[in-house]
């Protein structure tokens, strides 16, 4: 009985730490990354993503017996697999050039964590969870909405062309007291 109490204090131990490890990527290091140490290398921003996605496989990987008590189900399973590296492409055809980007060995790095998610759950025996019905209807609701979002912009909702003034806007403003932006909203409707 006590190996077995161990046994489950040392697994919450160590999940408590890789989400603990996945909060400490989102907070401070995104802050220090953003504000304390900006590059245009985007160096940063790829490490968090490369951190946060391992340590979500991680977590994955570690909880595989208990999956479905967060809600993971083959659907979101498959989405976490291959949304992530399909990325990698996205940014290589769209011409964005940074470590993310497909065939960087950043980005070879998310493939590898996916791959390698996909084989030790395979040889660990992990059972795929039936998609429930709920899972559709988040994941097309999802994709709705983000339709209609992205075709917002396109039906001119969205003030690309606003009338702004003011010593707080344009490419010329420093850091300072008393910037404020002024909107002629008249001019724009």
């Amino acid at each position: 009985m006590a190996v077995i109490h161990e046994k489950n204090t040392f697994h919450r131990i160590v999940a408590w730490a890789a989400i603990a490890a996945l909060l400490f990527l989102r907070i401070p290091f995104s802050v220090f990354i953003t504000y304390a140490y900006p590059s245009n290398e985007q160096w940063g921003p790829a490490i968090y993503q490369v951190g946060t996605y391992f340590l979500i496989a991680f977590l994955i990987w570690w909880e595989r017996e208990a999956l479905s008590g967060v809600h993971i189900d083959t659907l979101a399973l498959i989405m976490i697999l291959l949304i992530k590296p399909v990325q990698t492409l996205i940014l290589g055809y769209l011409g964005i050039d940074i470590p993310l980007t497909f065939p960087h060995p950043v980005s070879l790095s998310i493939w590898a964590i996916s791959l390698a998610l996909v084989i030790v759950l395979w040889r660990s025996g992990y059972r795929l969870i039936h998609i429930q019905a709920r899972s559709w209807g988040w994941l097309i609701s999802g994709l709705l909405i983000g339709f209609v979002i992205s075709a917002l912009p396109n039906l001119g909702v969205f003030l690309s062309n606003a009338s702004f003034s003011g010593p707080g806007y344009g490419a010329s403003v420093t850091p300072g007291s008393n910037r404020q932006v002024v909107w002629d909203a008249g001019a724009d409707w």
